[in-house]
């Protein structure tokens, strides 16, 4: 038996715009994210909007907030989480207007994973929390809005604020 306790801290498709992909060290399914990694408001929107969702999966319970160490009693959780990352955390610097691409915001979403695969092991019940959450939110981010289509959306409200006066 380990001694180590689980962390119980609580769609348009790419189109010729060239992806990118981020590699998870933690599945073998890269993520692709297409067009530019610029992070408009409609991204912003659709990643908070994304975030929430995940968050209020039964799955997510572990992750939502950061692990206590103290209440948990596994003092040795910093020697082996390095970075610490929860859900809570992204969803505030999402919020915040703190990340400044795309890939920022994936990889502090891939970090919350990676830190149960390190600390749980894969084949704990947490950690099998933390893939389902995962593939989850890969296939979200299949449905991406390109970079541009912020510019798309006030164009056409502008005309109809135009045509309507």
């Amino acid at each position: 038996m380990s001694s180590r306790q689980p962390i119980p801290t609580p769609t348009a498709e790419a189109d010729s715009q060239p992806l990118e992909t981020f590699t998870s060290t933690s599945t073998t399914t890269p993520i692709n994210i297409p067009g530019s990694q610029a992070l408009s408001p409609a991204r912003i929107k659709f990643l908070q909007s994304s975030i929430k969702s995940i968050r209020r999966s039964k799955d997510a319970q572990a992750f939502n907030r950061p692990v206590d160490i103290v209440v948990l009693n596994i003092p040795h959780y910093p020697n082996i989480v390095k970075t610490p990352m929860d859900l809570g955390q992204v969803e505030r610097k999402l919020n915040a207007n703190q990340y400044t691409d795309v890939g920022a915001v994936v990889a502090d979403v891939q970090l919350v994973w990676t830190n149960s695969y390190a600390f749980n092991g894969r084949d704990h019940l947490v950690s099998q929390a933390a893939a389902r959450l995962e593939e989850a939110f890969a296939r979200m981010l299949r449905n991406l809005p390109p970079a541009d289509s912020v510019h798309r959306i006030h164009s056409r409200q502008k005309l109809s604020l135009t045509l309507s006066s």
